[in-house]
């Protein structure tokens, strides 16, 4: 937090190149307190919210200076390591990192090659992502569809859609896997 006051202090072109890292040196913070366990502090729950706090602070300070595609980047790498590190809350936390990247797409992102590149980025996270129930994963899933289908370009609507589609796919697994 100290070096974050320090360093916000030296302008867009050092907060450009310093809060990329000090989002991934906090990751990797949250990785060691979750390799810890919960057993390893009394706190450890209220920490790992904190360091997530913090991750989107610095995120959200980096939209706001102009580098809307990093910050895109990082919205959805957080919420892969918090679906990676799993505890009470972590899906509230994966959910609001995705819909901070949905919104920054639609706010930010206009270039119809750069739609299609951020489309493929959110969709190929979310993908990945296993922690979402069925009442984060609907809203999630159908602003997927409508994101995918509002592209500008025809090839681009339809490579998005299909592309859609395998997140439906991958959760249909997640389910079967669960019920065996």
């Amino acid at each position: 937090s100290t070096l974050k006051k320090r360093l916000g202090s030296g302008g867009e072109q050092r907060l450009r190149r310093t809060l990329p890292a000090l989002v991934f040196q906090a990751l990797q913070l949250v990785r060691r307190y979750y390799d810890a366990g919960e057993d390893s502090d009394e706190n450890w729950h209220k920490k790992m919210k904190k360091i997530y706090t913090f991750c989107h602070q610095l995120i959200t300070a980096l939209a706001k200076v102009g580098d809307v595609n990093l910050a895109l980047r990082l919205y959805l790498q957080t919420a892969l390591v918090a679906d990676y590190t799993q505890y009470d809350g972590s899906e509230n936390i994966v959910y609001e990192f995705v819909t901070q990247a949905f919104s920054l797409y639609e706010d930010e992102v206009s270039d119809s090659k750069a739609q299609m590149d951020a489309v493929a980025l959110i969709l190929g996270t979310l993908e990945k992502i296993r922690s979402f129930g069925q009442e984060n994963f609907d809203p999630v899933a159908s602003k997927s569809a409508l994101v995918a289908s509002k592209l500008m370009r025809k090839p681009d609507q339809a490579r998005g859609v299909c592309l859609c589609s395998f997140i439906f796919w991958a959760n249909r697994e997640n389910e079967e896997e669960e019920e065996m």
